[in-house]
């Protein structure tokens, strides 16, 4: 990391706005960067995954890239890193970069920085980087890995910049997300998904609504993994009806096996056999109509006997 760069003062001016990328002149040449900005919209913190003078982006193994902080649409701070990733800013210009690291070994580090450029967290995690975010006050921020063969896979690490401390490092037991937000005022995390809402994490890990973050994410799935996914949850969380029906709309998917059907009926099987007995008996017919082999037989002959019986 060139952190000569942070205190010079900037020569870079910035040229064009976008939607979602900002041209800055920089050492003779644009360089096309995304942005993040403040929630008041003060600061925007601009970086660039590649090596302009080379003509080269994205995964390299050379070539540092450039990140720039931006108040009121001036260039204040500026830097080198060697694949800067994910920038966040918040109100009081504190900001947080991931660098992604050059080559292919499974790792990243995070870096966070003062309006000033003084340097307030350098961690490096034995794993890539998924996400990260700072809160609006700059007080805190959160880093989320990816796997690996580390202690840091799947994990996140949430940071009190005003002391660099370690509030919590935990694994990831819950759906992989889009993104975070941090609520500083209410003190929790927001896990944000694209696809169904944000649920809230408090700084010690607890999601308020566990069961209902996972039954919305199983919802999305389809095939194989609807079936799988949600029999988990009813092994987790016992009976549900919503993830019952979710079993029957994997059971009706063309896209799920005949074996993973017999297993999703065989399981809705031994749900009803206390519920009623004759729906028991359709589901495991079902079963070993999809595979023969799945050892339902003489639990189907004594429940037919019972049935007579009764």
């Amino acid at each position: 990391m060139n952190l000569l760069n942070l205190f010079k003062k900037p020569t870079s001016v910035i040229l064009e706005f976008r939607d979602t990328l900002v041209i800055i002149g920089s050492r003779n040449q644009k360089i096309f960067c995304p942005y993040s900005k403040s929630q008041g919209g003060k600061y925007h913190l601009a970086y660039c995954d590649g090596d302009p003078e080379n003509g080269v982006f994205g995964f390299r193994q050379s070539g540092e890239g450039y990140y720039f902080l931006i108040e009121d649409l001036h260039v204040i701070r500026e830097g080198r890193l060697q694949r800067p990733n994910d920038g966040q800013v918040s109100d009081n210009g504190t900001f947080i970069v991931s660098d992604w690291l050059f080559g292919e070994e499974l790792k990243s580090r995070a870096y966070c920085f003062d309006k000033n450029g003084d340097l307030i967290l350098d961690e490096t995690f034995y794993a890539n980087m998924l996400c990260s975010s700072i809160s609006n006050n700059g007080r805190y921020a959160i880093f989320h890995t990816l796997g690996s063969d580390s202690e840091d896979s799947n994990s996140i690490f949430i940071y009190d910049l005003s002391d660099c401390s370690l509030v919590l490092k935990k694994k990831c037991d819950y759906p992989r997300p889009n993104s975070y937000s941090i609520d500083e005022i209410e003190m929790k995390i927001l896990i944000n998904y694209d696809s169904i809402g944000s649920f809230a994490m408090s700084l010690n890990g607890e999601i308020e609504e566990r069961l209902e973050l996972n039954k919305a994410y199983v919802a999305t799935l389809s095939g194989n993994r609807l079936i799988y996914e949600s029999i988990a949850l009813l092994n987790e969380f016992g009976e549900s009806e919503d993830l019952i029906n979710l079993i029957r709309k994997g059971l009706l998917d063309q896209e799920s096996s005949v074996n993973t059907k017999a297993v999703g009926y065989k399981f809705l099987g031994e749900i009803y056999e206390e519920r009623n007995i004759q729906i028991a008996i359709d589901y495991f017919e079902n079963a070993l109509a999809c595979n023969p082999k799945i050892g339902l037989k003489k639990k189907l002959q004594a429940l037919r006997k019972k049935v007579q019986i009764e």
